[in-house]
């Protein structure tokens, strides 16, 4: 029983110049599709979603009589804070 080679010439088109060339334009507007979709999804519709939700907004986090340590303005100072530092 003999081995056949492994195929080389395969029918993948590939383009030959421009912003796409080495790569398969099919392939890559697809991911570029299915990844803004997900970016749309994940900032766009969820953010939506729980706007519509109202409950969402009123939601605590921890224990019923827990008190938050610091004021609103203490918590976004120190996030604002984080993100021009990091």
């Amino acid at each position: 029983m003999s081995i056949k080679p492994p195929l080389t010439d395969l029918p993948i088109g590939i383009a030959e110049s421009g912003f796409y060339r080495g790569f398969t334009k099919d392939v890559t507007i697809t991911a570029k599709i299915l990844v803004g979709a997900l970016i749309l999804w994940a900032f766009v519709i969820l953010c939506f979603g729980l706007a519509l939700w109202p409950r969402a907004g009123r939601m605590k986090l921890g224990h019923l009589e827990d008190e938050p340590e610091l004021s609103n303005f203490a918590s976004f100072s120190m996030m604002f804070g984080a993100d021009i530092t990091g």
